[in-house]
């Protein structure tokens, strides 16, 4: 097994991701020697590779925190570089990898027979080359991408509709082992309400033990789902709740 990790020189010297930081081209050579070392490494039923859970693997390998790995996919996925997938509720997010490298350029080596000169040359005319027009299909899906104020009047409705009272003790046990600080006032706020939601719910369903589960991973893993969601009719404080569920009762994911 390599103790190394391949530097890729067209990241370095392509234009096209000479904009992309530095964390964005070391954390796709780590993608590349993952598939290359056959490790986290699937595929789909079209037979394309593809890596299972990367952006854990990657908060590990890089000992970054999850709001950098998830500025590192933006990055990689706006170059083309990788492409995101979020799969079913129960299952983690998978990634395919791109192999762009610049061609060597082809040295062609050609041999001349000596010809007579002749008085008229022989004109040659242009090769006119015609463009296509490119056509960008029009993007239909809004993403939810930033929490708004209608996302909070929204999660505040929900509070109202399961009767939840003030933070009790199970809720402020839980949300001081989230390091709040690390998201935008608006993100908080919502955050606070489906962790108020959930411990009502959890304790009518008698599983109040599944909440020692959450950390701020878990919270961050589903607020970034949330917000790479399509906007639709489903509440974002309702994607939040479940997406938060779905990581703590996950056998597979805490064994």
């Amino acid at each position: 097994m390599n103790r190394f990790f391949k530097l890729y020189k067209f990241l370095f010297e392509d234009n096209k991701y000479k904009d992309i930081g530095l964390n964005s081209k070391v954390a796709y050579c780590v993608y590349r020697d993952l598939i290359q070392q056959n490790r986290n490494v699937k595929k789909d039923k079209d037979g394309k590779v593809y890596i299972e859970n990367p952006r854990k693997y990657l908060m590990n390998t890089l000992n970054v925190s999850i709001n950098t790995v998830t500025k590192i996919h933006k990055e990689l996925n706006r170059v083309g570089l990788i492409k995101d997938v979020w799969d079913d509720v129960e299952k983690p997010n998978i990634v395919y990898i791109n192999y762009c490298e610049i061609p060597k350029p082809q040295v062609i080596n050609k041999t001349y027979e000596s010809v007579k000169v002749e008085k008229k040359k022989e004109e040659i005319k242009p090769v006119e080359v015609k463009k296509e027009p490119i056509i960008v299909p029009e993007i239909k899906e809004e993403l939810v991408e930033k929490i708004t104020d209608k996302d909070l009047e929204d999660a505040q409705k929900v509070l109202k509709e399961y009767k939840v009272g003030k933070i009790d003790l199970e809720a402020s046990k839980i949300l001081k082992s989230i390091k709040l600080y690390l998201y935008k006032a608006k993100e908080e706020e919502l955050i606070k309400i489906a962790i108020r939601i959930l411990v009502k719910k959890k304790r009518e369903e008698n599983r109040l033990e599944l909440l020692k589960k959450i950390t701020t991973y878990e919270v961050s893993y589903a607020l970034e789902r949330c917000k790479n969601s399509v906007r639709n009719e489903e509440l974002v404080i309702n994607k939040l709740i479940k997406y938060i569920e779905t990581k703590i009762e996950d056998s597979n994911y805490w064994n």
